[in-house]
């Protein structure tokens, strides 16, 4: 509209009294060209508003466009900064959760020596009892310290030769107790002993770690 009608005053001006002129000619190629004249003023008029609202369109897109990548990025930072706040979570939990651990495992260790020096069988297990626990629970926080560093793109593997039968069967003693708190069998068939993978063991074992305990 604020296009449009500056025109249609300049059409006005301009055109009016030229199509007036035509058609006091008095002739009928006189009164033709007023037609024309007239008709052609209506029709730029036409195409300016025309284009005046497909000019206020895109000016409208573009500020939806603004508002919606403005958005986008306030988003964008909001999750980058729950990330990076998560991830140093994980680190610190990580952190100090292994204090308590390493003190237990200081303290299983004793209680193993002492059931050897006692020959007691029960003492024995309970400590081995003990110490797959820890295991474990090293374990598990190990791979909340993975994902952080997964957040952070810091995991690089250590690729090594490593034989499949021997990591096979240490994730078996891991889970043998759990599985007979479940009174599950859990068994083991490799048909190779001798077959190797280049691998990072670490990785692989927690990996397989994760598949039998969800088991």
């Amino acid at each position: 509209v604020g296009q449009v009608r500056p025109f249609a005053g300049w059409c006005a001006a301009a055109c009016g009294p030229l199509a007036i002129a035509w058609f006091m000619h008095a002739t009928w190629y006189g009164a033709l060209l007023g037609v024309l004249i007239v008709a052609l003023s209506v029709i730029m008029i036409g195409h300016v508003r025309d284009h005046g609202r497909g000019l206020a369109q895109l000016v409208r897109l573009a500020t939806d466009n603004a508002r919606l990548a403005h958005g986008l990025r306030a988003a964008r930072d909001a999750s980058e900064a729950a990330s990076m706040s998560k991830t140093r979570f994980f680190a610190a939990a990580s952190h100090d959760l292994r204090q308590p651990l390493h003190a237990l495992s200081i303290n299983a260790t004793t209680l193993e020596i002492l059931a050897r020096r006692e020959s007691n069988p029960m003492i024995r297990e309970l400590s081995q009892s003990i110490n797959r626990a820890l295991n474990q629970s090293n374990g598990l926080l190990d791979s909340l310290l993975d994902i952080s560093n997964l957040d952070a793109n810091a995991v690089r593997p250590r690729l090594r030769p490593v034989e499949i039968a021997a990591l096979l069967d240490g994730v078996r003693e891991e889970f043998l107790p759990v599985a007979a708190q479940k009174n599950l069998a859990l068994h083991l068939r490799v048909e190779d002993a001798s077959l190797a993978a280049m691998t990072d063991p670490d990785l692989l074992r927690r990996i397989l770690n994760n598949l039998v305990g969800n088991a």
